[in-house]
């Protein structure tokens, strides 16, 4: 008997341990994009603007749990900002085709070229989102 509580408390001490040590959920990558319709590089060939927003940003973020992601779109217009809010999304693979899903079932496509560059497709074409690269904690502080 004292052999079987022995066994017991061993057991109860071993598994609040055996919990820590799993992975840890953490962002891996972050991709950023920045468009503002107000800057010389967007302007339309025939002279007018290329958006119907004033400028809108978009961060996705990678975790450390295979193909969840979180997204989210920030818009200004006429001085009002519009947000999606933060957008748990999956990324998944069909056949050679990359998609941002949503729990909705919306979907956008991804495109990773061969430079390891991100191109996210919104509908109208497909956008270079930026990685941003993660902090040096001895170099970018000050």
């Amino acid at each position: 008997m004292k052999k079987l509580i022995t066994m017991i408390l061993i057991l109860a001490l071993a598994l609040p341990a055996l919990a820590l040590a799993e992975d840890e959920y953490y962002i891996t990558d972050h991709y950023a994009l920045h468009i503002n319709d107000h800057s010389g590089n967007s302007t339309a060939v025939n002279g007018g603007r290329m958006f119907d927003f004033d400028s809108m940003t978009v961060d996705l973020f990678i975790t450390s749990e295979q193909g969840t992601a979180y997204l989210i779109t920030t818009t200004c217009t006429s001085g009002v900002f519009l947000s999606s809010g933060v957008q748990k999304v999956r990324i998944v693979t069909i056949g050679d085709q990359s998609l941002i899903v949503n729990d909705s079932g919306d979907s956008m496509s991804l495109d990773w070229d061969e430079d390891g560059d991100l191109w996210i497709d919104f509908g109208l074409s497909y956008f270079r989102m930026q990685h941003v690269k993660n902090m040096d904690a001895y170099n970018d502080r000050k």
